[in-house]
């Protein structure tokens, strides 16, 4: 099952939205989402936003002034 961070900020464009929430997960976690999600009507604008760099969907339960930012969960090796 995925672990989604949310991240919303009612304030300013999606552009800034997507780039303070990628930033923010990426000092808490060190690495990139495993996947970004919006609202379905702003997958377009946020895949231009992000480019190639990290997977986009879009979902009608995401409300369109936050995104969803998916947690991968860490597997130890074997052994450890």
């Amino acid at each position: 099952m995925a672990t989604y961070l949310t991240y919303r900020n009612g304030n300013g464009s999606l552009d800034d939205l997507v780039k303070e929430a990628v930033t923010h997960f990426h000092k808490r976690y060190g690495r990139l989402p495993g996947a970004l999600v919006v609202h379905k009507t702003l997958l377009d604008e946020a895949v231009k936003v992000i480019g190639k760099s990290v997977e986009v969907g879009g979902s009608g339960g995401c409300l369109a002034g936050e995104v969803w930012l998916r947690v991968e969960e860490r597997r130890a090796k074997d052994g450890e």
